[in-house]
């Protein structure tokens, strides 16, 4: 008898129950996309190559021939947003220039060109960072054992 009842209650419980299933979030198309992002090809393309991109790093410039050539491969299909994370030095520097590019129209060029001359751009900002600290000392603002720390 204990177990009809059971039955009998879990059978109302799970026909009467006002518990609805909840529908699965569909996630945000544009949840890393930004109105301010560079995009590189189609805008309504169905599939969104999201880069999180810093101009002075190794891994991006060898990174970005293989994007380029995907997004080129599927022009309809696929586009880059970028999405700038400065992390090393210089970087920020790199990214006012993109961002003129881009509002002149000039992204993938000038992208392709401040990827290209990374390793001078690098050279030449650890030897403009050197010869300022040397500068520095020279006229008393830091000590010789400033520069030789760092």
């Amino acid at each position: 008898l204990t177990a009809l009842g059971f039955a009998a209650a879990a059978f109302f419980y799970d026909r009467y129950s006002a518990s609805e299933e909840t529908p699965p979030v569909a996630p945000v198309a544009s949840s890393l996309v930004r109105f301010h992002s560079p995009v590189i090809g189609t805008a309504n393309a169905p599939v969104t190559i999201v880069e999180f991109f810093d101009p002075s790093c190794e891994a991006c410039r060898a990174f970005y021939p293989t994007v380029k050539g995907i997004v080129a491969k599927y022009p309809k299909d696929v586009r880059l947003v970028m999405r700038y994370l400065p992390l090393h030095p210089g970087s920020a520097e790199a990214i006012v220039i993109l961002e003129a590019a881009r509002v002149q129209g000039k992204l993938e060029p000038v992208t392709a060109a401040l990827l290209e001359a990374q390793q001078e751009r690098i050279r030449c900002q650890a030897e403009w960072r050197s010869a300022r600290l040397r500068l520095l000392a020279s006229a008393g603002v830091l000590g010789r054992e400033a520069i030789a720390g760092r």
